[in-house]
């Protein structure tokens, strides 16, 4: 877990300028909770705290050109410390009756061409 976000981050710093895309990110930093802490609550939290420490690295250099952008149906769901760290929240809401009507008649025009 913790190597793995190490390693994002190394290859965004090189290949910098870089986006980060982390879809359901949910999944990977949810909530953490109570005392009782077993092996798998202990690597999730091995996982948050090194997300948080290359977050605050990123905040600290001028020089690293990397956004992280994070995606999740949940966003109740993801641990506070981690939400403190992605700086803008953007909500896409449910599309209304005439969007709905939109995307059909575009998934039709597709289908035909």
């Amino acid at each position: 877990g913790e190597k793995l976000v190490r390693s994002v981050f190394s290859l965004a710093r090189r290949l910098s300028p870089c986006v980060v895309f982390i879809d359901e990110i949910d999944a990977l930093f949810g909530a953490r909770m109570g005392a009782r802490e077993s092996g798998g609550t202990i690597a999730h939290r091995g996982v948050i705290t090194e997300f948080m420490q290359e977050m605050d690295g990123l905040m600290s250099s001028k020089d690293d050109n990397i956004i992280v952008i994070g995606a999740t149906n949940r966003p109740f769901d993801l641990d506070d410390a981690v939400l403190r760290r992605l700086p803008r929240r953007l909500l896409v809401d449910l599309p209304g009756e005439k969007e709905r009507e939109g995307m059909n008649a575009a998934s039709v025009y597709r289908s035909r061409y």
